[in-house]
């Protein structure tokens, strides 16, 4: 089971995506590369899992997997095992301790059943413009400019982390419907 930990917004945040964007920028400098940062991290007075949520969106599908070994040399772990539920992302966490393995595999490591609690950072990389790429920043700039649909969210979030749940994926699902109802306002 999984308990979800959810803090107060805190103002070194941005500061935190600042440094990770600069490393991702000269790592993939030979790609022409957009990050930008995502989640519940990327919103002024939202509380969030103390994790950093980055999106990178590169030119063509292609390079989805040419950025795998970059950004496993910063110390991401690439969890592979998500791509047969997303094919067109490559995620990534970056844990705070070292010494974790460097890609996650089907069936090496059930991370579903992770807290998160390790977690530093979490890094999906998309093509620029897809689907994927265009939700998460449509989401977070509704989130940045109205407080309606940012206390509708954080009152979910917050009833939410009251519970515990099979897996932070589960967590993640409850949380769909009113993501779908507030993108669709």
């Amino acid at each position: 089971m999984a308990k979800v930990q959810l803090v107060p917004y805190d103002a070194q945040w941005p500061e935190k995506f600042r440094v990770l964007k600069e490393q991702l920028e000269e790592k993939l400098a030979p790609m022409k590369v957009c990050i930008e940062h995502i989640g519940s991290t990327s919103v002024p007075n939202m509380m969030a899992k103390p994790i950093i949520d980055v999106i990178v969106g590169v030119e063509k599908e292609e390079e989805l997997q040419d950025a795998i070994d970059p950004i496993r040399e910063l110390g991401y772990t690439y969890v592979q095992q998500y791509e047969t539920i997303l094919p067109n992302r490559r995620y990534f966490v970056r844990f705070k301790e070292e010494g974790l393995p460097d890609i996650i595999r089907n069936g090496e490591h059930d991370f579903s059943q992770d807290a998160d609690i390790h977690h530093e950072a979490h890094l999906h990389v998309v093509v620029k413009g897809s689907n994927l790429w265009e939700r998460h920043l449509q989401f977070r700039d509704i989130l940045r400019s109205s407080e309606d649909s940012l206390e509708a969210y954080a009152s979910v979030k917050r009833k939410l982390a009251l519970r515990e749940w099979e897996s932070t994926n589960e967590y993640a699902k409850a949380k769909t419907s009113v993501i779908t109802g507030i993108l669709s306002r």
